[in-house]
């Protein structure tokens, strides 16, 4: 299974893991300033290393950035063509919604746990990262930190990627980007609630 399938994890699933293996609750780690005004990122003690810490903090700065330009093009021009691209036509609402929702959710980023590549779930089933709804926990595994931070399946769009999950449960109806122009093309309503469409949406707005 690729790296992109495995990336992101439900909440179900992650929920059954968690008790499935016993995981400790989440210890309340040191925080780091987060850019653009945002709440110090708040970081699982027992997992995060300083060099991890230093990873998802710079990449939290650019999807930051990212997300209030996307939701700029969003709200200025329903029909751009990065907004038609990924998320069909007519779905301006609902992509405003979450990505207001995303920004809020990084503006209070003191509300959840940050969780890294040693957590138990990353060393059992290795995903890219994952969010857990129960545990307000968004983690980064070994996959996120080998990313580069920006161009495709970059550190900053995976964040976004589980922040919109976070903030305002969007789903995992398609992976990869040829999925996701196609689910855009034939299903825009559910396009609008995939999470990996926003992340590439943020990716590519200066394509």
């Amino acid at each position: 299974m690729s790296t992109t399938l495995v990336r992101s994890i439900t909440q179900a699933a992650v929920a059954a893991v968690v008790v499935g293996f016993g995981v400790v609750a989440w210890a309340a780690g040191p925080k780091e300033p987060a850019a653009n005004g945002a709440q110090g990122l708040r970081f699982d003690a027992k997992t995060c290393s300083a060099e991890e810490r230093a990873s998802v903090t710079e990449a939290f700065g650019l999807a930051r950035q990212r997300v209030a330009a996307g939701l700029q093009v969003a709200m200025a021009n329903p029909n751009d063509p990065r907004m038609v691209r990924w998320f069909g036509e007519g779905q301006q609402r609902r992509v405003v919604e979450v990505l207001q929702a995303t920004i809020r959710q990084m503006d209070n980023a003191s509300d959840f746990t940050i969780a890294c590549a040693s957590s138990a779930y990353c060393v059992q089933r290795n995903p890219m990262a994952y969010t857990s709804h129960a545990n307000r926990v968004v983690g980064f595994c070994r996959g996120f930190f080998r990313a580069a931070l920006t161009g495709e399946d970059s550190r900053f769009g995976a964040l976004i990627h589980e922040l919109t999950h976070l903030a305002a449960q969007t789903q995992d109806h398609a992976y990869s980007r040829p999925n996701a122009r196609t689910l855009a093309m034939k299903e825009g309503n559910r396009a609008a609630n995939n999470a990996d469409s926003y992340e590439y949406f943020c990716e590519t707005l200066s394509e």
